[in-house]
């Protein structure tokens, strides 16, 4: 899925960089983006543990937002047989977490040791448009030098790494609070 053309890209910087160049960096925005804030497309979340025999936690957490939820399927043993819950077997709270009820179609206290979560994650378009003008802009503007003079006038430019994080911290969703590094 492509975020922005470069003709919509060229509408927001300016560059003398040709087509192609500024495809490179979109394409690298992009891949920045994905690996912050996850993919948009429908995900499943594998929640897998050994040593529970009565189950695992009442709570799961998803690794992205939750716009709708596809299937849960459970699983006591990973060759057992698969157990597809009713939307009466559990609950959301908040945008990530699942809560395992003790009613419902196929009631159980804890979460099943394996657990598979398919979902589709909540809409973000708008946040990784910014995300992605912004990273393109930074990596337009990036000299590779800390500081440059001309003549009289000297210039120090800003930490990219720093600014590269700043540009993603607005991605992350709860499962990622720690900077990249």
């Amino acid at each position: 899925m492509t975020i922005l053309t470069v003709s919509q890209l060229q509408e927001h910087v300016e560059t003398d960089l040709g087509s192609d160049a500024i495809q490179r960096l979109a394409d690298a925005a992009e891949k920045a983006i994905d690996a912050e804030a996850g993919a948009t497309a429908a995900k499943t979340d594998p929640f897998n543990a050994w040593g529970y025999g009565a189950g695992r936690d009442r709570v799961l957490y998803t690794t992205s937002a939750i716009s709708a939820i596809s299937s849960i399927v459970e699983r006591d043993y990973p060759d057992g047989d698969p157990t597809t819950l009713a939307s009466d077997d559990y609950r959301q709270e908040g945008s990530r977490a699942l809560v395992r009820l003790q009613q419902g179609t196929n009631p159980r206290a804890l979460w099943a040791p394996h657990v598979l979560v398919t979902y589709t994650p909540l809409a973000d378009a708008e946040l990784r448009t910014m995300v992605q003008i912004n990273l393109v802009k930074l990596w337009i503007t990036y000299s590779g030098a800390q500081r440059e003079k001309m003549g009289d006038a000297e210039f120090w430019h800003h930490d990219t790494g720093k600014e590269f994080r700043a540009v993603l911290a607005p991605l992350r969703n709860g499962r990622n609070q720690w900077p990249m590094r």
